[in-house]
């Protein structure tokens, strides 16, 4: 269950995570970014955490400790590897949002790592660019748990558009939107 006060994670600190951090403008958010345990890019990424209020944590399963809300806005090609290391730190009912613009069947394959963990997994796909509208930009969300996840994120002053249906449901119609789109450009 969700307090009035939910405990907040984000595992991956590029634009899309610090755009939501920016947005939400609430204090208490951790996170953790594989670049902060590389030495070329641990001082600016922390230094970003930091200028935004937001508490770096050591690795990604002590991050989402006691975490109810943790949205995943990592590379496409680490979106699996992210719910993979997250998995073991997952406190039983802790919503995990995938933001990540990945295939549908890597988004199955996450769900699956996340709910055999006690986690709720809801597929996120991000319909345009994240900023200037941070936490605000248009997104469809997809899976079983879309009901709860609904409340969850509006308490948050975003606004989700559900789609019905199963996991990678959301990341397919972003990804023939972005088919047709191109072709109507081209």
């Amino acid at each position: 269950m969700i307090a009035n006060t939910p405990s907040i994670t984000v595992i991956g600190f590029g634009e899309a995570g610090a755009s939501l951090c920016i947005g939400w403008k609430r204090a208490g958010v951790r996170s953790f970014d594989i670049k902060q345990t590389q030495p070329q890019t641990q001082a600016a990424i922390l230094a970003a955490m930091h200028k935004l209020g937001v508490e770096s944590a050591a690795d990604a399963a002590s991050a989402v400790r006691d975490a109810d809300l943790i949205f995943s806005t990592v590379t496409a090609d680490q979106a699996f590897d992210a719910a993979s290391s997250v998995a073991p730190g997952l406190k039983p009912g802790a919503f995990f949002f995938d933001l990540n613009s990945c295939a549908p069947t890597t988004k199955q394959k996450s769900a699956a790592v996340i709910e055999a963990a006690g986690g709720r997994y809801v597929d996120i796909a991000v319909m345009a660019t994240i900023t200037p509208h941070y936490h605000q930009t248009p997104m469809l969300i997809c899976g079983d748990h879309c009901d709860a996840a609904m409340t969850a994120l509006q308490a948050l002053e975003m606004t989700p558009t559900l789609v019905p249906g199963p996991v990678g449901r959301a990341s397919t119609i972003k990804m023939l939107r972005s088919v047709l789109v191109k072709g109507i450009e081209a």
